[in-house]
């Protein structure tokens, strides 16, 4: 019997850290979270093995240099695949030993493929999966010579979040908009590695609106195994956002297969070639054109609903790089439908039910939240304290939680 292999977790402070470090723990995974603050909620489960503390994942350079001693030394084995940053600044590391050193992940210039949206752009491209019209401009005039050309709105979006931390873009419905408002992010100091593969990262990425009514963001969710086979597939499609328009999914609905689901898994397979994934697409319900917009190449945000549905994806994803069985965790008789961010959600359909003026549907989508059908983003009886930390996170700033949703429009 192989001996287990443990696993680094550095996310711990997010809901995808958390969800690896719960299953892995339950299959019996020696876990080491990580993160720069020790009251971190991810420390705080029962399913963690040991915690130790480490650079700060916006710092790049320290946390690379720092991550390739440890990989150096043999004090790191696997590292789990939670976020965009940890997927970069290992790839970053890795570079540094010629291939020598496995960590579980995709290659590197594969997860270069997902995260720099501009190379994202070209390798969908060249997979044959339609994208958005896209362009990396490096000036105003650039942005507007492609605002002339492909029209309006435009949508902005950084690079990629390395170094350009938590900006999620901002909506162009005109030339004059896009004058006033597109310029770089400020990347700061720290941030070399990542400037390496991309000299122009602090200039955003514009990016053709797909305009469309009752336009659907679809993700095709699951895993590869080492030799590039699905092990687990999912269908889910994002229902609401917060803060709204461009912000992150707090309601996710399972879904079945679409007309173009074996095209997405032929380009993550190409793209990607292995491991956990998420494929966001852009679907017009009414022509049935779609248009891939992201390849998450690690966890993702609604990855409790997929394992609890039956797609244990972090023990799969264990299971396909060591080689070794595990338990995995197997679905209630009646599996969740949903998936939801509980207090941004429940703020957004009070708000919305004091606003109006679809008061009847938010009433029925907030019995839904309120019911059994759902699973949480963190919430877990048998892990409770995490949870509590999380959402205790968004009260401490009431107005920044509320003001979104009453300025929507």
């Amino acid at each position: 019997m192989k001996e287990l292999r443990r696993v680094a977790v550095f996310d711990a402070d997010l809901p995808t850290g958390l969800a690896m470090i719960r299953s892995l723990g339950r299959a019996g995974v020696a876990v080491t979270a990580f993160h720069e603050d020790p009251k971190a909620m991810g420390r705080h489960s029962r399913y963690v093995t040991a915690f130790r503390p480490c650079p700060k994942l916006s710092d790049t350079d320290a946390f690379v240099s720092w991550l390739a001693e440890e990989l150096r030394t043999g004090r790191i084995d696997l590292i789990a695949p939670t976020s965009d940053s940890v997927m970069f600044h290992t790839a970053m590391a890795l570079a540094r030993f010629d291939g020598s050193i496995d960590v579980g992940h995709p290659k590197p210039d594969a997860i270069l493929d997902c995260l720099l949206k501009q190379r994202f752009a070209t390798a969908l491209d060249r997979v044959g999966f339609s994208t958005p019209a896209t362009s990396a401009p490096t000036s105003v005039e650039d942005a507007v010579a492609f605002g002339n050309k492909v029209g309006y709105p435009l949508v902005s979006k950084p690079r990629t979040h390395v170094g350009a931390g938590l900006h999620r873009g901002e909506i162009y419905h005109s030339e004059d908009e896009l004058r006033a408002g597109f310029g770089p992010y400020d990347i700061g100091i720290g941030h070399s590695t990542a400037l390496t593969h991309d000299p122009e990262l602090a200039w955003p990425l514009l990016q053709e609106l797909i305009d469309v009514p009752e336009l659907e963001v679809v993700s095709v969710s699951g895993c590869l195994d080492a030799d590039g086979e699905v092990v687990a597939l999912h269908h889910s499609k994002k229902m609401r956002l917060w803060p709204p328009k461009l912000g992150i999914g707090t309601l996710f609905v399972s879904e079945e297969r679409r007309a173009f689901t074996d095209h997405a898994v032929e380009a993550v397979k190409a793209v990607l070639g292995s491991g956990i994934f998420e494929f966001e697409v852009l679907v017009d319900p009414v022509t049935d054109e779609y248009w891939g917009i992201d390849l998450n190449p690690r966890a993702f945000g609604q990855l409790t609903l997929d394992i609890a549905r039956g797609n244990d994806l972090p023990a799969l994803w264990y299971e396909s790089v060591t080689g070794c069985s595990v338990v995995r965790q197997r679905p209630p008789v009646s599996p969740p439908l949903r998936w939801q961010m509980a207090v941004p959600l429940l703020t957004d359909l009070t708000v919305s039910i004091a606003t109006g003026p679809e008061r009847v549907s938010n009433l029925r989508e907030l019995k839904l939240a309120l019911g059994r059908s759902s699973v949480g983003a963190v919430a877990d009886w048998r892990d409770p304290l995490p949870g509590m930390m999380f959402n205790r996170s968004f009260l401490r700033h009431p107005g920044g939680l509320v003001r979104p949703y009453l300025s929507r429009g």
